[in-house]
This record gives C-alpha cells, structure tokens and sequence, in this order.
C-alpha cells in the first residue's frame, strides 16, 4: 500500500484549526509503518488499519487519499491472485 516518506513535515503540514485531522493522519501513518517491510513498503487492509487505530474505514481511507496528496506516502495496489 504504501512507502512513507517521513520527516517533520507532518507537524506543519496542517492549521492549528486542523489539529484533529493531524491526529488521524499520524494514526493512519502510525498504523501504516507498523506493517512496514525492509524496502519500507507496507500493504495493510484498509479494515487492518481501522481495527489498530479505532478510526472508521471512512476516516482511513480520507487519511490515505490525503496523505498521499501530500507526499507523505506513495499507495500502489497489489494485484490479486486472481487477476489477470
């Protein structure tokens, strides 16, 4: 799911009127390099990351989007055994 770049910019990265939105991106990175691999790449289910921060699958998925706009993490999608 994702490579984190991280760096202090998360701090600032938000108003001081965003401070609980800065709090649901530092869980859902949190959460992220927990699962993370020596290449730093991470692929945990959205429902892996709700159930280890208490966040709704809405917020995580808001979380990722923005994070990502953001450059604090690349998502690439696995492809399923399945898929061709």
């Amino acid at each position: 799911m994702a490579i984190i770049n991280l760096d202090n910019r998360i701090w600032d990265a938000f108003p001081e009127h965003h401070q609980k939105r800065k709090s649901f991106h530092i869980l859902t990175l949190q959460a992220i390099a927990q699962n993370m691999n020596k290449e730093r790449e991470a692929f945990p289910s959205v429902a892996t990351l709700s159930a280890r921060t208490g966040l709704s699958e809405s917020t995580i998925k808001r979380s990722i989007k923005s994070l990502t706009l953001m450059g604090f993490i690349k998502v690439s999608r696995k492809k399923s055994a399945t898929s061709k």
